[in-house]
This record gives structure tokens, C-alpha cells and sequence, in this order.
């Protein structure tokens, strides 16, 4: 925001100044500090730097307790504290910000200087992470005035107070023409008054902040302000979000605001939870300047600064060859830009390098199999991710789905069993994923459970489809003459379907495969799952009789299962 601005386009528009990657990493002290959640830089000394560490611990702590919203940081973000505004200001899209929040592919940032009131700069920022981690899509008032309300927060007896009046807010809200509601609601981040730096700025801020503030807080309208913003989340206007919410129109609220600032009464609120408590000290290591110009530079690159990044990080390879860090970083700022390839030659590059990155090699899996790769292009790479992080999420999945995609079922399983916390974002990939392990080795109890939860969290009606097919394929073939077993393995063949018999007492069907006929029994075919590769046109169709010679693949559980005179009872048919 101006002064607090949250920068969350890959591609900020570029300010005129270019930042002293050299001489801030040579001429100044930069210390490394961090943990699971955060790795803070800082040129500001050591003290500031364990200061402003503890602080996030602390808010983070907090969120973790009483947020409404998930805390999903499955990677620590990035903190740099500068030791002063000048060089803060050097990668700023304007120089006026005190703070801000950028995410990028590789990491997300928060940049700060070490300011005497630091701590809200702060806390404002990492809201925004917290949002956008949280998949909730805000408009840009709503997302800069929520941050900006919980930016007051302070600890009170046993728990934390968050509402507290914000001078800067409050003088522009007395001195400055209010905007109309539908300008204020329908400013985004291109908007001249989200980016403007003078009063035309400064009352969208002091605006969004006190919407924000009688909707999260004023008794009349905070126990509802959860439907409010789910209603905003999937794209209700303003207007509709009110009369869905609250029962009022858009007009309606902005009286009640106007209202609620004359009266000099703005609520506050109390949570009762505590700041969380700082970890246990951690160890500042002094880094050297390649490190830190690297960091710094990963920084532009966050911010959109294509050119710039890129010539440092020529510098940086031409200096130190072969070091992964580069290489890595080369492949996010190619990510960002939607450079497939040139992502992919550079992860490459630090993957062979031994690059521990879990985050690049998952970003490396998913370009080879973009790529069309062979599998195990994109399979080395996630089982390293998961050898580095073995809770990482997003790796056991793809990993998972790939191992699908080989037939390798029971190792699928194993690998998305490993993940323990299966959030809302994830549960329709997820448990399909395991519905369908399960029911390619046999255990269709535990398939179909899963599909219906897979389809109980479907986001689209295309996905609620697809699950809806795959329970009736389940059933189906659970009511079939022949069932299958927990642990089954199947087997294939490609042939041609020559016939198919039909009698009382079942069907079979007939292929040509090699210089042999063998015989299958044929289901119902809705307990056959059929897989199209685009080489028959029009519908297929199982009739009795001859057949026009149709080359498939066959795959079948083998008559071993079965007391039949048969190879065994076809499952799938690929064709």
C-alpha cells in the first residue's frame, strides 16, 4: 500500500531508480537468521534482526490460534530488513512505502526497513501473505483494509486487542473527499488511487481500512462478516456480498460507515489468544556478498524486474560457474516470465547440480511432464522433493498422480498416505487420487469412500462429473458376476476385438493377439473403465456377434481369480 503497499503482481511496474546490488552486499554487514516460518536477512545488525524475527514468531503465533483464516506456508517467507529508508526505497515501485509484501514462484518476501514502528509495517504485510496463502480472492480494499486493521494489534492481559485507531487513517478520513462506494469496491491493484502517493491514495487506504474495520468489528455487522467475505471469495459484487451477508444494500453500509466514524465510537476487539511465544534463539550467521547479492537479487526478480535480475544473475554465474544457487534462481525468474523451456534447461542445470531446493524440484517435475517427458523425467526429481521435505504436500501428490500414471498403484498409495493434512484446497485431487489406487488394486470399499469425498469437495461441476462417473464404475463393478479383491493385480495384451458371445450364462469376448484367439469374459460394460486414445471415431459398441477388427488394449484380472474356462475378465479397455 502507499506507504504500507502490498505489491502482488509478478510484474510491478518499474521504478526509475536501480537498486546497488554491489555496494549494498559489499559495504555493509548482513547477517542470516531464521527458522521454519521465516529466513530473515538484514544489513541493520544483529539486534534488530533477532527483534524483528521474534516479533513475526510472536504474530505468527497469534494467527496460527485465532485467524480466521488457514495458515498454509509450506515454505518459510523471506524477510529483509534494511537498515534504513533509503535502502528500502531502492525496490520500491515508489519511494514512499515503509514496508511491503511481494510473492513470487520461488518465495514470498516481506521488506521492511528497521524503522522504530516496525512491528506493524510488519504485521500489515504478513496479513497479506496470509491471505493470499489462504486462496481467498479479495478485492484490494478489502485485502488492504483487513491487513491494516490487524496491524494495530497489542498484547492485553491473556489475550490480543486488534482495532485500535490509526492516526494517519483517521486524518485523511477528516480532511479528504470520501470516494463514492462503487469507486472505493471496485479499485484494483492497476487502479491510479491504489498506486497514487498523495491524497488520492491516501483515502482509498483510509477508507478500506475503516470499512474493513465496522465489518470485521462493529457489533452490528462482525458476527455475519464471515458470510460476507465468502460471498466477496466467489465473486459477488459488493452490493450482492451486503444483501447476501447483512440484509442491507451497498448504500445502506456506506451510511452505517459514515455514521460509525462521525460518532467517534469505533469497536475494538479482543481475542482471547496470546502472542505466540519466540522460539528459542537461533544462531545469526554472518553471510558473504555473493549470498546476499543472490538474495537481493531474487528480490527484483519478485518485483518484476526482469532486466535487472537478469544481468545480476549473469554477473553472479560469471563469477562463481556451476553454482545451483543461480541456476535456480535463473529458473523462476524464467518461471515468471512463462519462459516452459528456458525454467526447465535452468532447473535441469541445478537439479544435476544436487540443488536441495524441494520447491525447485517439484517446479522441475511439473515441466518435464508439461514437456511430455518420460515419467521418470519428472519422478527422480519429486522423489527427491519428498526425500528433502517428506510432508511436502504438493510433492506427495505429484508424485502420487505420476506413479498412478505408470500403473505403479501401490506405491501411489504409499506416497499420498504420507500426507497428513489434506486441506480443502487439496481434497478433491487428493482423495480421487486415492480412490482411484484403490480401486485399480481391488479395494473398492475404500475407493468408493474416497471418491465421495473427493466429490464432496469438488470445485467445479466438470470434477463433480468426473467423480460421479467413477462411482458408478465402482458400484458397478462391485455387482458384477466378478469382483474384484483387495490386492488385485492385472495383466495386458493389445489385440484386436475379433467377437463377442453373448449367452445366459455370460459374455465373452474374442481377440486376435499375435497369431492366437483368446477368449476373455466380457461384464456389463458398465463395470469396464474405457480409456480413449482417439483412434476409433464415434461410440463403441459391444454388440453380439462379428466384429469389425477394432485394435485395443486389453487389460484383465487373470482367470486365476475366477473358476472360468478364460484368460480372465477384462477390467479396462484402452482403444
Amino acid at each position: 500500500m502507499r506507504p504500507l503497499g502490498v505489491v502482488l503482481l509478478l510484474f510491478a511496474v518499474q521504478s526509475a531508480r536501480s537498486a546497488d546490488i554491489a555496494g549494498l552486499a559489499m559495504k555493509d554487514h548482513w547477517v542470516r537468521i531464521g527458522n521454519a516460518d521465516f529466513e530473515l536477512y538484514s544489513n541493520a545488525g544483529e539486534s534488530a534482526a533477532r527483534s524483528a524475527l521474534e516479533q513475526l514468531e510472536r504474530v505468527r503465533g497469534f494467527f496460527a490460534k485465532a485467524s480466521p483464516l488457514p495458515l498454509i506456508d509450506e515454505f518459510p517467507a523471506r524477510i529483509i530488513v534494511f537498515g534504513s529508508h533509503d535502502q528500502l526505497a531502492q525496490f520500491t515501485p515508489s519511494g514512499g512505502q515503509q514496508a511491503f509484501f511481494v510473492a513470487s514462484p520461488k518465495r514470498d518476501f516481506i521488506a521492511m526497513w528497521a524503522a522504530p514502528d516496525q512491528y506493524r509495517f510488519a504485521i500489515h504485510e504478513y496479513v497479506h501473505l496470509i491471505v493470499r496463502h489462504s486462496g481467498l480472492k479479495l478485492p484490494t480494499w478489502l485485502n488492504e483494509g483487513w491487513s491494516e486493521v490487524y496491524s494495530t494489534m497489542r498484547p492485553v492481559g491473556d489475550g490480543v486487542a486488534v482495532g485500535d485507531l490509526v492516526d494517519v487513517r483517521m486524518n485523511a478520513l477528516k480532511t479528504e473527499k470520501w470516494l463514492p462506494i462503487e469507486t472505493l469496491t471496485s479499485i484494483d491493484s492497476n487502479s491510479e488511487h491504489y498506486r497514487a502517493g498523495d491524497s488520492t491514495g491516501l483515502i482509498f487506504y483510509a477508507e478500506s481500512w475503516a470499512l474493513t474495520h465496522m465489518l470485521f468489528l462493529a457489533p452490528d455487522y462482525s458476527d455475519r462478516f464471515g458470510k460476507f467475505v465468502m460471498a466477496i471469495h466467489h465473486g459477488r459484487t459488493f452490493d450482492a456480498a451486503c444483501q447476501e451477508a447483512y440484509g442491507k444494500s451497498a448504500a445502506a453500509v456506506y451510511a452505517d460507515l459514515e455514521t460509525y466514524f462521525q460518532r467517534k465510537k469505533m469497536f475494538g476487539r479482543v481475542f482471547k489468544a496470546p502472542l505466540g511465544k519466540a522460539g528459542p534463539a537461533v544462531e545469526a550467521k554472518t553471510i558473504e556478498p555473493f549470498e546476499t547479492r543472490l538474495v537481493l537479487t531474487d528480490l527484483l526478480a519478485a518485483l518484476g524486474k526482469k532486466a535487472e535480475a537478469e544481468a545480476e544473475y549473469k554477473k553472479l554465474e560469471g563469477e562463481q560457474p556451476n553454482r545451483y544457487e543461480v541456476s535456480d534462481s535463473e529458473g523462476y525468474l524464467a518461471l515468471a516470465a512463462r519462459d516452459a523451456n528456458g525454467a526447465r534447461a535452468a532447473f535441469e542445470r541445478a537439479f544435476a547440480a544436487n540443488d536441495p531446493d524441494p520447491k525447485m524440484c517439484l517446479e522441475l517435475a511439473m515441466l518435464e511432464e508439461a514437456a511430455k517427458q518420460p515419467l521418470e523425467r519428472a519422478t527422480a526429481p519429486l522423489e527427491r522433493a519428498v526425500q528433502l521435505k517428506p510432508n511436502y504436500t504438493e510433492a506427495l501428490l505429484q508424485l502420487g498422480l505420476i506413479q498412478i500414471a505408470a500403473r505403479q498403484y501401490e506405491s501411489a498409495l504409499q506416497s499420498l498416505l504420507k500426507i497428513d493434512k489434506v486441506g480443502p484446497e487439496r481434497a478433491t485431487p487428493v482423495y480421487a487420487a486415492l480412490a482411484y489406487g484403490y480401486f485399480e488394486t481391488g479395494d473398492l470399499a475404500r475407493a468408493a469412500k474416497d471418491a465421495a469425498t473427493a466429490k464432496q469437495y469438488a470445485r467445479s461441476e466438470v470434477e463433480s462429473q468426473r467423480l460421479t462417473a467413477l462411482l458408478e464404475l465402482i458400484d458397478a463393478r462391485a455387482k458384477s458376476p466378478f469382483p474384484p479383491q483387495p490386492g488385485e493385480k492385472t495383466q495386458r495384451v493389445e489385440g484386436a476385438l475379433r467377437a463377442i458371445e453373448c449367452k445366459p450364462a455370460g459374455n465373452r469376448a474374442a481377440f486376435s493377439i499375435g497369431d492366437k484367439i483368446l477368449i476373455f469374459e466380457l461384464p456389463n460394460p458398465k463395470a469396464i473403465e474405457f480409456d480413449r486414445a482417439g483412434t476409433v471415431s464415434g461410440p463403441l459398441n459391444l454388440t453380439c456377434g462379428a466384429q469389425k477388427p477394432i485394435w485395443m488394449t486389453v487389460e484383465y484380472a487373470p482367470a486365476s481369480v475366477m473358476d472360468r474356462a478364460s484368460l480372465g475378465v477384462i477390467r479396462k479397455m484402452e482403444f
